[in-house]
């Protein structure tokens, strides 16, 4: 059985402004590295890891911050694609399931909007990532993803415990890191690492204390 660790990209200008951001790219935040020190001390502990990473910029800078020295680069690890509604706000994401408010179905890819379904999101990380381990020599090895906040969001829905509680997307935050195992061609989430996204604050006796 194989851990597969799938983790969000760091905080970006399109966070910010609460911007759709899947196949669009944009620059990272001023405050993209405040929860990098514990996504390191957390990937240190896994030890040896094989490591994946999209192409977009969010996801490449992921990697340099935590000073990952070796990686691929894999076109299926691009995040969702949301066709016209690239970097329009967020609040024009549609609520397709009452019961998973966060499931976009195939509302852009079945209306003209250029974009993609679920299902063909997680299939193609799924897909890809079988080939990528199939590949592999050793079939043991644990492996790290670094793909795109709303693909791995797709990608647990669909490989979730159905009975179990559901994380909603919020709870999939910059540089978060999610467990999944691997066994006989499934994959089962198992649980998530989420980082503070606050920056520090100095109390008043520390300012005078310099």
């Amino acid at each position: 059985m194989q851990k597969i660790y799938l983790m969000v990209p760091v905080k970006t200008l399109f966070d910010e402004n609460d911007k759709i951001q899947g196949r669009s790219d944009s620059k990272v935040s001023e405050t993209a590295e405040v929860p990098i020190k514990e996504a390191k001390d957390y990937l240190r502990k896994l030890g040896e890891i094989i490591t994946c990473v999209s192409p977009q910029e969010r996801a490449i800078v992921t990697a340099k911050l935590c000073q990952i020295s070796q990686w691929r680069m894999e076109d299926y690890l691009t995040d969702f694609d949301f066709g016209v509604f690239e970097a329009q706000k967020n609040f024009l994401l549609p609520r397709v399931s009452r019961n998973v408010p966060d499931d976009y179905g195939d509302f852009f890819s079945s209306y003209g909007y250029g974009g993609e379904s679920s299902s063909a999101v997680s299939e193609r990380l799924e897909t890809g990532i079988k080939n990528h381990i199939a590949k592999l020599q050793n079939k043991e090895a644990d492996l790290l993803y670094i793909s795109g906040k709303h693909a791995i969001y797709t990608f647990y829905l669909h490989h979730r415990e159905q009975n179990g509680k559901l994380l909603p997307a919020s709870f999939f935050t910059p540089a978060s890191i999610h467990t999944f195992t691997y066994s006989q061609g499934n994959f089962n989430y198992v649980t998530s690492a989420v980082f503070s996204q606050t920056v520090p604050v100095v109390s008043e006796s520390e300012y005078y204390s310099w």
